[in-house]
């Protein structure tokens, strides 16, 4: 892929704790997104994200806080954060209103992501973003184009365009 041109991967963790990946119903372990991450640094990839998921049902801080530390030890250019959203028709949205599953906590779902905006800041990323954090010069050029009302092209089933003028 990289001589292919490709040069940002972003890999799916979620986390790095195998209760909270059991919970989301992940088919991956910590351990296998950790080896896809040093596979990927490996092949030579230098810009690397990954995705994080927080504000999950029964997820303790410390459930947070320990995957947020081991992907930053990892050192990726890029980190996601993601509050788990109940969303219409998602498996998830139905488990809660059918009492199998306990609503996410807003509250701690705010800590959490107070505690990692903060713990990123001193570990020398920018959050640009709601969710987004890179090491200066690494924020991701899609999102930051979308932002400014750049023009972008979209290729293929379900993309999205916005040419000015057009």
């Amino acid at each position: 892929m990289r001589e292919g041109g490709v040069n940002r991967l972003s890999i799916g963790v979620q986390s790095f704790c195998g209760a909270t990946l059991q919970a989301l119903g992940r088919l991956h372990t910590a351990a296998q997104a950790a080896d896809a991450f040093h596979l990927a640094r490996g092949a030579g990839f230098q810009n690397i994200g990954m995705d994080l998921m927080y504000g999950i049902p029964e997820q303790t801080m410390t459930q947070w806080k320990d995957p947020l530390d081991a992907a930053v030890g990892r050192r990726p250019e890029h980190l996601s954060l993601y509050s788990l959203s109940l969303d219409e028709g998602s498996l998830f949205k139905q488990k809660a209103e059918a009492g199998a599953l306990m609503p996410p906590d807003d509250d701690m779902a705010a800590d959490m992501y107070e505690y990692a905006a903060a713990m990123l800041g001193r570990a020398g990323y920018r959050r640009y973003e709601i969710s987004n954090f890179a090491m200066p010069g690494f924020e991701c050029r899609p999102n930051m184009n979308y932002w400014e009302r750049g023009e972008d092209l979209g290729l293929g089933p379900g993309a999205w365009s916005f040419i000015l003028g057009s």
